[in-house]
């Protein structure tokens, strides 16, 4: 694992902990997994596009990001 983080994701008046985890090995494809379909292909495209305003390149590498919904609610 590269890098790990934390987010949320509101839901009403609910919010919900992500755990976002990055990883980065051999081969040359980007993956998001954790998500529904349509939210999935939306993503890569922002990160694509985040990665390139800040001045960064995308890896030629595997990448995969993995987002996990925690149980825990927070309000």
């Amino acid at each position: 694992m590269v890098a790990k983080t934390f987010g949320s994701a509101v839901s009403g008046v609910d919010a919900n902990l992500i755990t976002i985890e990055v990883n980065v090995g051999q081969g040359t494809s980007f993956y998001m997994v954790g998500l529904p379909d349509s939210a999935v292909k939306e993503s890569q495209q922002r990160v694509e596009s985040a990665l390139k305003y800040f001045g960064f390149r995308m890896p030629r590498q595997k990448v995969v990001i993995g987002h996990q919904f925690s149980p825990r609610r927070y309000s």
